[in-house]
């Protein structure tokens, strides 16, 4: 193809015929430049800033190939709804940034190309090399439809300085919620301007709930059971939290797309003792000077849970080249590519000598080996309903809402989303 026909191709992505990866692809011409795009949701000036040294250095060693990078528009409650527009047009990008818990429903409408054979060739100690937790997320039906490089789970983030002027212990591994109430009660302060510094703050309604022994889809068949005494319990100390204690602003009354950056902005302006976050949250974090933090694993209910979401890229089904595209990815979760990504934290690197080393390990945090030990209790948030992402942002996170913020009863509410739920059970 010529060179004004590829440019065409990238600025108005104009379908063209998929060809799959086999043993046969031709090598890449270097005399002209193949553009290929590169769909990330990550968008943290540090996330962007790393990827940005990562893209100019394979390009370097691939003068043949240009990686064009476009993010997705934060604010948004989904974040991979620009993805599913260009997938639905026909005009996806060549790769794409994935989290293997959302992966089932673009394989199941073909958008994705199979790298088993190209990833275990060109990785042959993939499955000893990497953490085997990771990799087997990966996989689906015997194979890989996405190439690791990082994976994130929640922590429990907090302030140092805070604890210590209150004279309390930092957190430890064994706590549990009531361990977590107590400590916020002393933390919770009310400064001379009247400017609140929260002791913890609210957790995520599925985090919580999961954490506290409540299953959502149980039995054969398969019913949805998310109406249990264990869900209204985690839903009544989430409630309490703010309402009963007061140790906790209430994360409801803000729009779903911006509680996470708001959480991040109160802990880093010291207006928040701790909170259960992610791991991803260290890359922004990194840049605190006004105090002493650390991070631990996070509190135990009736189990200590945590959700692991591993990030990862794959190759779309539509790309014109399958070839440039496998050579990014396998550049980008190389020991050179993780290297690069290490160094600014953006979540804990897939393969263990990277995420093991002492660019990622040393402090701050001092504890930050608790982001790679999390990953021994964590699971993948996936179930074999139809649909579940649809169900979890539009039917779950809403009622929840309501719930939290007095707009229904937790038994009205729980009622109604068990009712829901028992719609989307795949039949």
């Amino acid at each position: 193809m010529k060179n004004n026909a590829r440019a065409e191709y990238t600025l108005f992505f104009i379908l063209i015929p998929a060809i799959i990866i086999c043993s046969g692809c031709s090598n890449i011409d270097t005399k002209n430049k193949i553009n290929i795009t590169y769909h990330t949701i990550e968008s943290l000036p540090e996330q962007l800033s790393a990827l940005q040294t990562l893209t100019d250095n394979f390009e370097r060693e691939n003068p043949g190939i240009n990686v064009e990078v476009e993010t997705a528009p934060s604010g948004t409650l989904s974040v991979f709804q620009k993805l599913k527009v260009r997938i639905a047009g026909k005009h996806p990008p060549d790769v794409f940034y994935m989290v293997t818990d959302r992966i089932d429903e673009y394989i199941s409408r073909g958008a994705i190309l199979d790298i088993t054979e190209s990833a275990e060739r060109d990785f042959p100690g993939l499955k000893q090399d990497y953490y085997p937790e990771v990799i087997e997320s990966c996989y689906k039906n015997g194979k890989m439809y996405c190439f690791p490089f990082h994976f994130s789970t929640d922590l429990l983030f907090y302030n140092k300085d805070l604890f210590d002027a209150a004279g309390i212990s930092y957190p430890e591994p064994g706590w549990n919620w009531q361990d977590v109430l107590e400590s916020a009660l002393k933390l919770t302060q009310t400064g001379q301007n009247g400017v609140k510094t929260y002791g913890f703050l609210q957790p995520r309604p599925l985090f919580l709930m999961r954490s506290f022994g409540s299953e959502l889809f149980t039995g054969k068949p398969l019913k949805c059971t998310i109406d249990n005494t264990r869900s209204k319990a985690a839903l009544q100390f989430l409630i309490d939290l703010h309402s009963k204690y007061g140790v906790s602003p209430n994360n409801a009354v803000l729009n779903p797309a911006e509680r996470s950056q708001s959480e991040m902005e109160m802990f880093k302006n010291g207006k928040a003792a701790m909170f259960t976050g992610r791991t991803y949250m260290l890359v922004d974090f990194a840049g605190i000077k006004g105090f002493k933090w650390d991070i631990c694993s996070v509190p135990r209910g009736a189990k200590r849970y945590s959700r692991l979401a591993v990030g990862g890229n794959c190759i779309s089904s539509d790309t014109k080249y399958p070839e440039a595209s496998w050579k990014f990815i396998k550049y980008f979760s190389s020991r050179e590519g993780t290297m690069v990504m290490t160094g600014k934290r953006n979540c804990v690197p897939a393969l263990k000598s990277a995420a093991e080393s002492d660019s990622f390990l040393h402090p701050p945090p001092e504890n930050m080996r608790f982001s790679i030990l999390q990953l021994s209790f964590s699971e993948a948030e996936t179930y074999p309903i139809e649909n579940w992402r649809e169900f979890l942002e539009k039917e779950f996170s809403s009622t929840t809402d309501r719930i939290i913020l007095g707009k229904t009863s937790i038994a009205e509410g729980l009622s109604e989303l068990q009712k829901k739920g028992q719609k989307y059970i795949r039949k």
